[in-house]
């Protein structure tokens, strides 16, 4: 695995995120973290599933978009996982008040928290893509060159073929020309 530098921003951002989940104010008028306000839902998901609220259906969807924000947040290793699942739990932190309750008592309140976990999941896609220069791998490579000088006259070196009588260079066990086995030259 190689630690190029998108990797490298996609840890700090991931760290971000985190930080922002636990530390930074997710709306204006209610000034909790992320975690302040999905935390208790958490804890609680049997009293949520019987109080039969209104409100039930935007909890379960809170508490899905935290638990994928911490998990983007782990995986800043991986800039891309980290964008992609941020911007899903953004996306529904985002959307699910107006699908779910399109003129109802939920209304999204973004404070400092959300804009912060939306820019660091933004530019964590967007690093996953950041690779730096590469360098390019020098392959050694052999050559082997061998040159043979041919005159007109046959040296006493060279190797006639019994079968053919095609001149083979001294030390061939076989026939260029034919394949046959040649006599052993002292």
């Amino acid at each position: 695995m190689e630690f190029h530098p998108g990797r490298m921003l996609g840890i700090v951002l991931g760290l971000v995120i985190l930080a922002s989940i636990f530390l930074l104010p997710f709306g204006t008028t209610n000034t909790q973290t992320l975690y302040g306000s999905a935390g208790p839902l958490i804890s609680n998901l049997g009293g949520v599933q019987a109080s039969g609220t209104a409100t039930a259906t935007f909890d379960y969807i809170l508490v899905i978009a935290f638990v994928l924000l911490i998990i983007a947040g782990l995986v800043g290793l991986f800039p891309l996982g980290t964008g992609v699942l941020g911007i899903v739990g953004m996306a529904m932190i985002t959307v699910a008040p107006y699908a779910v309750f399109p003129n109802g008592p939920v209304k999204l309140d973004p404070g400092t928290g959300f804009y912060v976990i939306w820019a660091a999941s933004v530019l964590s896609l967007g690093a996953s893509f950041w690779h730096g220069k590469r360098k390019e791998a020098v392959a050694g490579v052999n050559v082997n060159v061998s040159q043979t000088m041919t005159t007109g006259a046959t040296s006493q070196l060279d190797v006639k073929c019994p079968k053919c009588g095609n001149m083979n260079p001294s030390g061939a066990l076989t026939c260029s020309k034919c394949g046959s086995d040649l006599p052993k030259t002292m």
